[in-house]
């Protein structure tokens, strides 16, 4: 339990700092390249300490001043060797990581096998519950044993080995903390033959330990070394309320093959047009976004130097219901929202309006939620399964036919429910995502005129959102947010793990076990305790499956059975409509030509500086579409930063 809530604090942690990046994305200058990129990002003053783990929002400094072994590009899978040279996995069920010779921590003192496994041991992310291994073999070379029963895909290891910054761990520094988790890890009993849920190392922990390594952990979230304790090429150089200037790390080992010396970010500016004002008078040198189309033509013309590109983004939007919401009939509570309301406002919605007022960009989608972006969905998918998804389409005389079977009524020009009252709706959503807040207002428009009363609630951040949204007492009807969504590598466990463990099923409310405590609690499996309840239709009709067991493992399954599984995950989750997703996302993200002298596809500045094309995993040349992914900081972190081609000369 207690991987689960560090793996969960770090995904919400990472999360937050991408959305912290949202406007991010332009060097700019005249005459000699400048020494410095400015961007924009968001960290906490108060309670900030010297390692990623702290417990504040570290901005910039989790983009770069700590690294993982490799590096992977969100949203592409392009990797790229960071910490490690290499690694090797063998045919015994192990893989061996080469640490480079030269990867130093910022006090200068080498980076070691013993600091990777200290990372692994204190944090216990996702990566150790494939795990029943990991050691030192010397100072530069690591072991990891694979469970037997759950070893990953062997296409698959390099990207979990991607996903921990293991480079904000140092053993010789924590070590109070790394040794007491190891002895606790090293007492606990083994776990069951063949047992696939949650099991570091393959134990499973008791509940004094849990509770033991619980306090542990915070006494290492709460200690504050002297020094920043990163790898990265940047290191902290000067950090206020306002600004935070790192600067070139002497000791890295891609030191001398660096961008800029300096990496300078302004903190908490959301402001829109704040920030477009920064970007047409050349203080910004990058800024992620796309503005409304007049207001990005004005921003291009008001900077000749800047230039805007798009790229995939794996992540689709559109309202979620809240099925903890109920009404009295006859004094009998029933679902506010019941299969057949949610299938009629599938109905409701003009799709392509909403999509081209939040981003004229994105992509359009007529399917319901599936818990993974339409182009992973589509990726991993048999044909079959795929054209088996119901597509909906704007039809309100469908939609209000469903209504009246769901229970509701229309009289004069407003709906009613089933308990006679009219409906009145609140739509939740993120004001400090541009693209949303569009979505919401275009939305609420379209119910507004379709007769569903609904009234806009805007949250000043995603977590100020999310906090609401999860919350039985405060949260309202209908949010907009992510409904599809990886925050991780293009596999299915990233979505999956985003929408079932950590924040959308939240959001919908989905029935849940008892957790220990509650009424019921004493009858159930201590390993279901607390988790959801959901039970979905095969694919192949054969019967039901239940949703928490379905997603365990996924890494350890051939091609074959990971397509197999995602049929069932995806067309179980999109025959339930606990989501209207509109649009997958398409990011967008200002440079400036004039001082980075290396962006791709510069033939068709000629034509416009607002490049419209967004290249696919579909094209059969992938370089543009490796290209563009890595334009995006909160994708690519420190991979851009870095001149790969003169340090493989």
């Amino acid at each position: 339990m207690l991987g689960r809530i560090m793996r969960k604090a770090l995904i919400l942690f990472l999360f937050l700092g991408i959305i912290s990046v949202v406007f991010s994305c332009s060097p700019q200058q005249t005459g000699e390249k400048p020494d410095t990129f400015r961007m924009l990002s968001n960290w906490e003053t108060v309670g900030l300490k010297n390692h990623i783990n702290g417990g504040a929002s570290t901005g910039i400094l989790n983009f770069f001043a700590v690294e993982p072994l490799i590096q992977y590009v969100r949203s592409t899978d392009e990797i790229y060797y960071m910490l490690a040279e290499s690694v090797d996995h063998q045919d015994n069920g192990t893989s061996i990581i080469h640490l480079r010779e030269g990867a130093k921590w910022h006090n200068g003192d080498d980076y070691l096998a013993e600091d990777v496994v200290a990372y692994y041991y204190i944090n216990q992310l996702e990566a150790t519950n494939y795990m029943s291994a990991i050691e030192s073999v010397d100072s530069k070379t690591v072991k990891i044993t694979w469970k037997s029963h759950m070893e990953p895909n062997d296409s698959v290891k390099n990207l979990i080995l991607a996903v921990d910054p293991v480079g904000s761990v140092k053993y010789s520094e924590f070590k109070t903390y790394v040794d007491r988790v190891m002895a606790t890890m090293a007492a606990a009993p083994d776990m069951p033959d063949g047992y696939t849920g949650w099991a570091p190392f393959g134990k499973t922990v008791t509940d004094q330990q849990e509770t033991d390594n619980y306090s542990n952990y915070a006494e290492f979230t709460n200690y504050n070394p002297t020094w920043f304790v990163g790898t990265g090429p940047y290191k902290p150089y000067n950090i206020n309320a306002t600004d935070m200037i790192l600067i070139a790390n002497e000791d890295h080992w891609a030191y001398e093959f660096l961008e800029y010396k300096y990496v300078r970010a302004y903190n908490n500016i959301t402001d829109p047009t704040q920030i477009y004002g920064m970007l047409m008078s050349g203080q910004l040198d990058y800024a992620g976004g796309i503005p409304v189309t007049n207001t990005l033509d004005q921003i291009l013309s008001g900077n000749q130097d800047l230039v805007h590109y798009k790229c995939n983004d794996p992540g689709a939007n559109g309202i979620i219901f809240n099925l903890a919401k109920q009404v009295s009939v006859g004094g009998e509570m029933r679902p506010l929202f019941n299969e057949k309301i949610r299938e009629a406002f599938h109905y409701i919605f003009d799709r392509e309006s909403i999509a081209y007022v939040a981003n004229p960009y994105s992509n359009v989608t007529y399917r319901s939620m599936m818990a993974m972006a339409p182009s992973d969905a589509k990726r991993y998918m048999s044909d079959a399964a795929w054209d088996s998804l119901t597509l909906y389409r704007h039809d309100e005389s469908k939609a209000a036919e469903l209504l009246e079977d769901g229970g509701w009524t229309k009289q004069g020009s407003n709906w009613y429910g089933e308990d006679g009252k009219k409906i009145s709706f609140t739509l939740h959503f993120d004001g400090s995502n541009d693209h949303q807040a569009r979505a919401a207002q275009a939305t609420a428009a379209q119910l507004n005129s379709f007769g569903i009363d609904t009234k806009l609630k805007s949250s000043s951040s995603w977590n100020d959102w999310f906090g609401s949204a999860q919350s039985y007492v405060w949260s309202s009807e209908l949010s907009l947010n992510w409904t599809d969504l990886n925050m991780s590598f293009s596999y299915p466990t990233g979505s999956f793990v985003y929408a079932f463990r950590d924040v959308t099923h939240k959001v919908i409310h989905l029935p849940k076990y008892p957790a220990m405590g509650e009424p019921g609690w004493e009858e159930i499996d201590e390993k279901d305790l607390g988790e959801m309840r959901v039970f979905l239709p095969k694919f192949d009709e054969s019967g039901t499956f239940r949703l928490i067991d379905r997603i365990q493992g996924l890494y350890a399954l051939s091609d074959q059975e990971l397509q197999e599984a995602v049929d069932d995950i995806i067309t179980g989750v999109a025959s339930q409509n606990w989501a209207v997703p509109f649009y997958q996302n398409t990011c967008g993200m200002f440079y400036n030509k004039a001082t980075v002298t290396n962006l791709p596809r510069q033939d068709m500045w000629a034509t416009s500086r607002n490049i419209d094309y967004v290249p696919s995993i579909e094209d059969e040349d992938l370089t543009d579409f490796y290209d563009f992914g890595r334009l995006n900081v909160a994708f690519s972190y420190a991979v851009n930063f870095i001149d790969w081609d003169r340090l493989g000369e």
